[in-house]
């Protein structure tokens, strides 16, 4: 499963980089064309509506892949190791939940949005909700990842400080 999952976590990076671009290239044009030429990209907006939301979401996904989350430790860190590690199981079950419970509403979402489309552009809205879904499923199946194979306790300390160069 780990090599599986590190592909797709692959992909889900090199999607993400490549829609940043895509919104950086987007937005310099729009900017470009409306300043110095006078014919601006009135579609612009809304397609770097949808890339932001895109960003969003797979952002949120590679973060969860990467362990990379917010954390209540104030009513764990006193607990004996074993229960320590029962309730971040538990924790973890609890996120799958909500999770997929996100994951149902974005999907209904994108159904009530199958037939709508940009006012600007012929494309549909819903390209722009599978966004949801999407990422929701990475973080998904991290968590299911991380119930089966819990991070060790060093994948769970905070990232070293920068160094302070003066």
């Amino acid at each position: 499963m780990t090599k599986a999952f590190d592909l797709i976590l692959s992909t889900y990076r090199v999607a993400g980089g490549l829609l940043v671009l895509a919104m950086i290239v987007l937005i310099l044009a729009s900017i470009v064309l409306r300043e110095l030429f006078g014919n601006p990209l009135v579609w612009a907006n809304e397609i770097a509506l949808a890339l932001f939301l895109w960003i969003i979401f797979i952002g949120a996904g590679t973060a969860f892949a990467g362990n990379i989350r917010i954390r209540f430790t104030l009513l764990t860190s006193g607990l004996p190791s074993r229960l320590r590690m029962l309730a971040d199981r538990l924790a973890t079950f609890a996120g799958i939940v909500l999770l997929c419970t996100f994951f149902y509403v974005s999907i209904r979402m994108v159904w009530v949005f199958r037939n709508q489309r940009f006012a600007s552009i012929d494309l549909p809205v819903m390209l722009e909700w599978i966004a949801l879904p999407v990422g929701l499923a990475l973080a998904i199946l991290s968590l299911v990842r991380f119930l089966i194979s819990p991070p060790t306790q060093e994948d769970n300390a905070a990232p070293p400080a920068m160094e302070n160069r003066e």
